[in-house]
Order: structure tokens, then C-alpha cells, then sequence
């Protein structure tokens, strides 16, 4: 999807520091910026122009860097259905590792969906129930049931932006929030051992082939497998342009089930040592007077926090591929400019924008 920039930059109080004349030389010779025009208003100049949706990541940030939407002026990037004609990339070299939306962009992708709201708990004690009602019956596709209505990729993703970014406020409200909702997804599974536990013991056959898969050493490999991929794929689907619902699926699966599983067997593990509920005449009998149920939730909680960090990481060198980086300190222009380097360079692998005075010179 084609993006539109626009760049207003009002005429009051304007910097010293600040030349235009720099920022439009800059817009003419970037091979990303197509259709540039400007328009000289009364109080303020308005720059319009369109890019492909992954150049523009770094033409926003080369615009930062000149100042531009930092320390003055306003950049707005608009997300186009279509224009006509298309856009077509100018460069021999069609797509670079680092092609992807603006970091504002991303950043507004990540912030819609970390947030602690009715619906967001609403939605982990429901996909903790069912996944819970699998583990118990031993149905996989349950399993999978539950972890389509997972929202726990979200507050994750915020973690890992805020990090990369060094937005910690962003950091902490994601880490509260995925918090949050691991203890609901944990409180679920041990109500209902201690339910199963005392009320339907009868029925249940404990420690079926889907619990005992989050809950031993074997499950630990399967599961850093599919926490890698998860961590890969949700960096690489949310720096250029979605969240896909699959890698969502993904992460759910590395995180909900052990958790709940941990809750699970905790809680059952428990009852049977202190009450031997489930030693007589129950279909899920108990051995090592309820150790072994410990056991696996010890387990379960070792895969989830290694699936954790195994997600957190991974999508921390994505984004780190992607050269998302922390927004730039707030130094005078000029400065910026003659000071902390020879050439002003762009974010770009195979572009340099040459100094103020030299384009000046020109």
C-alpha cells in the first residue's frame, strides 16, 4: 500500500539552525520520494510527496534526522488505497533488508494493541477456558480453538518495540500487561484442577498425551522450535505493514497451553498429595502421591519462560535487522550536522546526502 508524506513547516518561530533549502535539495535527489510538491502558504510551507510503503521507514527517518518532525515542523504520513500511476522502485536493487513502515507507523501498530481493557482480560480467562477443556480431553484441535482468541501477543510485541526504541514507558506497560495476563491464563488452569480435582474426578482421565506434551523435557524442544519462529515472524509482519493472525496463532501456542498446563497440574498435583483425591476409584489415578503432576507444572513453567525469552529475543534482531532504532536526542541542527560527522548520511545502504554548505554551494 502506497504511502502519501506530507511535511508542514510553519514560518513561526522557526529555528535559526533550520534551512530549507537543505530539506528540499534532500527531497529532490532521494530516489524513494516521488511526485514531490510544494506549496507556500501564508504561515506555513507544505511539502507533498509519495513513497512505497517500505521506503518509507527511511525516509522518515532521514527527515528526523534533518530535523524535520524532531525539533520543528510536523511530518504526517496517510496510508493510500491506490494512486495512479503506480509507484515503481527507481533502484536497480528492488528491496533491502531494511525495507519497512515509518517507526511512527509501527509504533501506532504496537501501542493499538498492548492495552490492558475489559476485552483483552475478557478474551484470556475465554481462550484459557478452552484451551484448558483440551488439555483435559486431550483434543489438539480444542487446543487450537483457543489459542485463535489469545491476545497475548499483543503486550509482548510492546515489550519488545519499547525495547528496541528505548520507550520504557511502552516497555513497562507492556510487561504489566503480559503479566496481567499470564496470572489469568495460570488462575484458570488451577481453578479448574481443583474443580476436576474434587467434582469430576470420575470423568477425567489426568495426564493425557496433550498435558504431558507441555509438561516434560520433550515438549521443551518442540516448543523453543516454535518460539523461535514466532519471535521471527511477528518482527518481520509488524515492521512491514500487519500483524498477521497466524503468527498470532503461533505465539499462543508457545505461551497459553504451558501456562494453563502449569495451573493445571499445580492445583490437581496438590490436592492429591494432601487429600488423595484420585488414589481410589477415580478414571485419572495418582502416582507418587501427586509428585509427578508437580513435576510436569514445574516443567510447563520452564517452557513457557523459555518460549518467553526465546520470542522476546528473537524479535528484538529483527527489529534490529530492520534498523529500527531509538529516536535521535534533540541536539540544534547544525550542530548535528558539522559537528558529529564529515556527511550527513542517510539511513540508506548506498546513499549520502552531502553537507548543508555543500548543497548550498550547488
Amino acid at each position: 500500500m502506497p504511502r502519501q508524506v506530507q511535511v508542514v513547516l510553519p514560518w513561526k518561530n522557526r529555528p535559526y539552525s533550520f534551512d530549507q533549502e537543505m530539506l528540499q535539495r534532500y527531497l529532490e535527489q532521494d530516489v524513494d520520494v516521488m511526485g514531490l510538491a510544494k506549496i507556500d502558504g501564508d504561515e506555513c510551507t507544505l511539502y507533498i510527496f509519495r513513497c512505497l510503503n517500505k521506503k518509507v521507514g527511511r525516509v522518515v527517518s532521514n527527515l528526523e534526522r534533518l530535523g524535520v518532525g524532531h525539533s520543528y515542523g510536523v511530518v504526517d504520513v496517510l496510508h493510500l488505497q491506490t494512486t495512479k500511476p503506480r509507484l515503481v522502485n527507481k533502484k536497480k536493487k528492488r528491496f533491502q533488508i531494511t525495507d519497512r513502515m515509518s517507526t511512527e507507523e509501527i509504533h501506532e501498530l504496537v501501542d493499538s494493541s498492548l492495552h490492558l481493557t475489559f476485552d483483552y482480560m475478557s478474551l484470556m480467562i475465554i481462550a484459557s477456558i478452552i484451551v484448558v477443556t483440551g488439555l483435559v480431553t486431550n483434543s489438539s484441535v480444542v487446543v487450537v480453538a483457543g489459542m485463535l482468541i489469545s491476545p497475548l501477543m499483543g503486550p509482548l510485541l510492546g515489550m519488545t518495540f519499547g525495547t528496541i526504541t528505548h520507550d520504557f514507558v511502552m516497555v513497562r506497560k507492556g510487561t504489566f500487561n503480559e503479566f496481567i495476563g499470564i496470572l489469568l491464563a495460570f488462575a484458570v488452569g488451577a481453578i479448574s484442577g481443583l474443580l476436576i480435582a474434587f467434582l469430576f474426578n470420575d470423568l477425567v482421565v489426568w495426564g493425557q498425551e496433550e498435558m504431558k506434551a507441555r509438561g516434560s523435557l520433550d515438549g521443551t524442544y518442540s516448543g523453543i522450535v516454535v518460539a523461535a519462529a514466532s519471535g521471527l515472524g511477528v518482527g518481520f509482519s509488524v515492521s512491514t505493514g500487519g500483524i498477521s493472525a497466524m503468527i498470532g496463532i503461533a505465539i499462543s501456542a508457545s505461551l497459553l497451553p504451558p501456562i494453563c498446563n502449569a495451573g493445571l497440574n499445580l492445583s490437581y498435583g496438590m490436592v492429591v498429595m494432601y487429600w488423595g483425591t484420585g488414589l481410589d476409584g477415580g478414571a485419572g489415578p495418582s502416582y507418587d502421591n501427586g509428585t509427578n503432576w508437580l513435576h510436569m507444572s514445574l516443567w510447563s513453567m520452564l517452557i513457557f519462560a523459555v518460549n518467553l525469552l526465546l520470542i522476546y529475543i528473537c524479535g528484538l534482531f529483527v527489529f534490529w535487522l530492520k534498523r529500527i532504532q531509538p529516536p535521535l536526542p534533540d541536539p540544534a541542527l547544525a550542530k548535528f550536522l558539522e559537528e558529529d560527522s564529515p556527511s550527513f548520511k542517510v539511513s540508506s545502504e548506498d546513499t549520502e546526502i552531502p553537507l548543508l554548505s555543500t548543497l548550498v554551494d550547488k
